[in-house]
C-alpha cells in the first residue's frame, strides 16, 4: 500500500498595486496570459476584482513552487486554474504541462491570506515523491 505524504510546498507574496498595474495594460496581453476566461469571469470588476486577480496570481506561483519544476519544462500560466469553491477556497485545477508535472500529486490544500496591500498564498501538494532529478531535489 502506497501512503500518500507531502510531496511539496510553496509560497508567494504579491503586492496587489503591482498586479493592479500589470491589469491596466490596455492590450490586456497580461489578463489573458496569466488567467484563464473563467478566472477572468468570475473575479469581479474594480478593486475587490484586482485583489482576487491579484490573490490567483499568487495562488499560481506557489502551486509552481510546490511541484518543483517553476514555470519552464512546458507550463504555462493558464494551465494552472484557481477558482472558488461555494464555500470560498481557493479550488486548483491543473491542465497540459501543469497536470504533467504534477502527476505525483494527489491533493492540492492551498490557503490565501489578504492584508492590506499584500496577498500571500501557500498550496500544499500531497500525493507520491517522484524520482529525483536535479531540479527537484537539488539543494540550495
Amino acid at each position: 500500500m502506497i501512503q500518500d505524504r507531502i510531496v511539496g510546498v510553496g509560497i508567494d507574496l504579491v503586492e496587489i498595486a503591482e498586479i493592479k498595474r500589470l491589469l491596466s495594460d490596455p492590450g490586456g496581453h497580461f489578463l489573458r496570459r496569466c488567467f484563464t476566461d473563467a478566472e477572468r469571469a468570475t473575479a469581479g470588476a474594480g478593486a475587490r476584482g484586482e485583489r482576487r486577480l491579484a490573490g490567483r496570481f499568487a495562488v499560481k506561483e506557489a502551486v509552481v513552487k510546490a511541484i518543483g519544476t517553476g514555470w519552464g519544462d512546458g507550463i504555462a500560466w493558464n494551465d494552472i486554474e484557481v477558482l472558488a469553491a461555494s464555500s470560498g477556497a481557493p479550488l486548483v485545477t491543473l491542465r497540459d504541462g501543469a497536470a504533467a508535472a504534477a502527476g505525483h500529486v494527489r491533493q492540492w490544500f492551498v490557503s490565501v491570506s489578504y492584508a492590506g496591500a499584500y496577498v500571500t498564498a501557500v498550496a500544499l501538494a500531497v500525493g507520491e515523491r517522484p524520482e529525483c532529478s536535479d531540479r527537484t531535489c537539488g539543494e540550495i
